[in-house]
């Protein structure tokens, strides 16, 4: 049975289950082994990043803030609360997609401001690997290695295909707690 299937029986199920309360809902598939590689992200961590010169941001910007980790969603996904000192705010979600064999990140902020990658995780860098369009001929790669268990490195660089630079952000991050 595909997925989306389950998904649409799963909506329905649950309308079915409020009406008649004895109604019998589909089983979960089994969670896919990759979403033990989130597990690493888990807890909260303060980050530092650089947004660099470049064609968005003609001046270079510092800023820091907390990203509070956690599984939801039956352990399905993960949702990061994102606040930075400066006030801005945000929320992430990333899961790995079996229908994809890819690891999938959604990305809100309080500017408005949505964002939408799929990636792969390579496990001899400890780096998961991200892609995504962000804006008409404007792509985005987003790395995020891992130093150790609480301590990651970020890049995050969206350039055209003729290779300009509309956004360069260099970071790290801490873990504060589990």
């Amino acid at each position: 049975m595909n997925r989306y299937y389950m998904s649409v029986v799963g909506f329905a199920g649950a309308a079915l289950a409020v009406v008649f309360p004895g109604a019998v809902l589909p089983q979960a598939p089994e969670k896919p082994p990759e979403l033990k590689i989130l597990e690493r992200y888990i807890g909260k961590w303060k980050f530092e990043m650089t947004s660099r010169v470049a064609e968005w941001t003609p001046k270079e910007i510092q800023y820091s803030g907390t990203s509070t980790n956690e599984w939801v969603l039956d352990g399905r996904f993960q949702q990061h609360k994102v606040k930075h000192d400066q006030g801005v705010e945000g929320i992430d979600i990333l899961t790995y997609d079996p229908r994809k064999k890819a690891f999938r990140f959604w990305s809100f902020d309080s500017f408005g401001i949505s964002n939408e990658m799929t990636g792969v995780w390579d496990e001899k860098k400890q780096t998961l690997t991200m892609k995504g369009d962000v804006a008409e001929g404007i792509t985005v790669v987003a790395v995020m290695q891992f130093r150790d268990a609480d301590n990651r490195e970020i890049t995050y660089v969206a350039k055209d295909a003729a290779g300009k630079i509309y956004l360069d952000i260099r970071g790290k991050m801490t873990r504060q707690s589990k």
